[in-house]
């Protein structure tokens, strides 16, 4: 398998805990990033030669990220990046724009002008990164953005399942300038920060969710061209 970093020279020799946190970061971030593509191969003992570690710590990521929903496990004991239709991914971010819908209405009470700038800041750095066709930085203000909801949601439980969910959701999402996407997610992010900043908390979900519906809708129209396949080469 090709894609993920060689770390055999930089990582210490550390725990297996560690070592399979590390391995888990890695291969989930080869994916998010779509160099590693859906439906490539997933194989233990390449992993394990190139990461420079036992097996053990390998097959415990894989089975983390097969839990995580990136990696799908087949017959025969073989594993493969997830392959997601359209119909699935629109399911997918119509089920994190609910939850996140969910949040927001937590967070809302706690978002005090520094809370609601923070929230700003994020939306701004995906309109920028977009604009600068800098897939992985408009990934980062997305992942920023979900993060600063769960935080101030209160709500551990609920944190845990956006988490889950984001994590899937985040390479389905052309997040650059000429997919239909990129557009409803700035539009409606800033959109957000702007109302729940002008203290109209019921106003600002209300357009999350409006946001929401018009990726799912987008997805539906025009299925594959809305979802990431190769992100390289925006990053």
């Amino acid at each position: 398998m090709t894609g993920a970093g060689d770390v055999r020279d930089t990582a210490p020799d550390v725990p297996g805990t560690s070592r399979k946190t590390e391995v888990v970061n890695r291969v989930r971030e080869e994916i998010l990033s779509g160099r590693l593509r859906p439906g490539e191969p997933i194989r233990d003992a390449a992993l394990a030669g190139q990461f420079g570690v036992s097996i053990t710590p390998v097959r415990e990521a894989v089975t983390q990220l097969i839990g995580e929903g990136l990696v799908t496990s087949l017959p025969n004991k073989r594993r493969q990046v997830t392959v997601l239709t359209p119909a699935a991914a629109a399911q997918l971010m119509d089920t994190l724009g609910v939850l996140l819908a969910a949040a927001l209405r937590r967070a809302a009470p706690r978002c005090g002008p520094a809370e609601c700038e923070r929230l700003a800041v994020s939306a701004a750095e995906l309109k920028r990164a977009g604009s600068a066709r800098d897939g992985a930085a408009a990934r980062q203000a997305v992942r920023a953005f979900i993060d600063q909801l769960m935080r101030l949601s209160g709500n551990l439980e609920l944190a845990a399942l956006i988490d889950t969910t984001a994590v899937r959701s985040y390479r389905l999402i052309d997040l650059t300038p000429g997919s239909g996407l990129w557009a409803i997610w700035t539009d409606g992010l800033n959109e957000v920060t702007t109302t729940l900043t002008g203290g109209r908390p019921v106003a600002a979900t209300a357009r999350l969710e409006r946001m929401f519906t018009e990726v799912v809708d987008e997805i539906a129209t025009h299925g594959k061209r809305s979802i990431v396949l190769d992100m390289t080469s925006n990053d």
